[in-house]
């Protein structure tokens, strides 16, 4: 394709291969996040992937993106549209904390700032 002048999709299509599957990328393997989440799977065998999830975030360790997208939402919801765009940013910090401390601090702002207003927000963060 770099060589020649065709398009991604029609070299696709000539080749038989759906091009949105091409397209895709894998997403960055984590062996020592699989490793733990088979740990937890193994003795707790009743757990399902959320709560894997959510104990793997309680020592430190991230599955993937999805599970913060879902959370995001949620308290999304439960917040104005006006105040959404200040909800986003906080959250975003506590998602791009390295520290476990730091994610404490910046989630305890949150707390502050919203609790009174919206508790239903902070219950679903």
């Amino acid at each position: 394709m770099r060589d020649h002048d065709i398009s991604q999709c029609r070299t696709c299509r000539l080749v038989g291969f759906d091009p949105k599957t091409v397209r895709r990328d894998r997403p960055p393997d984590n062996p020592e996040v699989r490793e733990e989440m088979k740990a937890v799977a193994a003795v707790r065998r009743w757990f399902g992937h959320r709560q894997i999830g959510v104990l793997l975030e309680h020592k430190g360790m991230f599955m993937n993106n999805n599970y913060w997208q879902h959370k995001t939402i949620n308290v999304y919801n439960c917040v104005p549209k006006l105040s959404q765009p200040k909800a986003k940013a906080v959250i975003r910090n506590i998602r791009r904390s390295e520290t476990k401390a730091d994610v404490e601090n910046v989630f305890d702002l949150f707390v502050k700032t919203y609790e009174s207003k919206y508790p239903k927000a902070t219950l679903c963060l």
